[in-house]
């Protein structure tokens, strides 16, 4: 499912350009966005997060894994085999953060249009403005599971302790 969606508006492009991300790709206007982050001397989309993209798969059939034992097993200790799932949101904002700032901070000094445009950091939700183009980011619906799913282990976890503690 994808989890961040970033739209480019601009006069050319009427109905605008947009990058999907999800936890194993990058999907939508990949190669016309990469041509113009080009220009600016941005790195391609393929070089971004290339080790959480390839650990992604892995990592999530982990975090799952836990949550099942937490709830299956009764020990009190045992909720805490569901933090990984309460973590997984945050660090995936936290590192979406981080990429979208090195993209628009590690410029390339020696591209065509380099001097035309000062470091920035894209917009993690929103609307932002990126050179001529206007942009929207925002969430889409793996993340709000992956959320759900945080909220749901916090739940569980309380209550597991709230039981334990009566």
């Amino acid at each position: 499912m994808p989890y961040w969606t970033l739209t480019l508006h601009a006069p050319q492009y009427p109905k605008g350009l947009s990058i999907t991300l999800h936890t194993q790709k990058v999907t939508g206007d990949v190669d016309e966005v990469d041509g113009l982050n080009h220009y600016i001397g941005m790195m391609k989309l393929a070089n971004a997060a290339i080790f959480e993209r390839r650990i992604a798969g892995v990592a999530i059939a982990a975090i799952v894994a836990l949550g099942l034992l937490a709830a299956a097993l009764r020990h009190r200790a045992t909720a805490l085999l569901a933090l990984p799932i309460v973590a997984f949101p945050p660090v995936f904002v936290v590192d979406l953060f981080y990429w979208l700032y090195r993209a628009g901070h590690d410029l390339d000094p020696t591209a065509a249009l380099s001097t035309s445009i000062k470091p920035f950091t894209p917009r993690l939700i929103g609307l932002g403005r990126v050179g001529q183009f206007s942009t929207t980011a925002q969430f889409e619906p793996g993340f709000y599971l992956a959320a759900l799913a945080a909220l749901c282990a916090v739940v569980g976890i309380a209550l597991r302790f709230r039981r334990r503690a009566a």
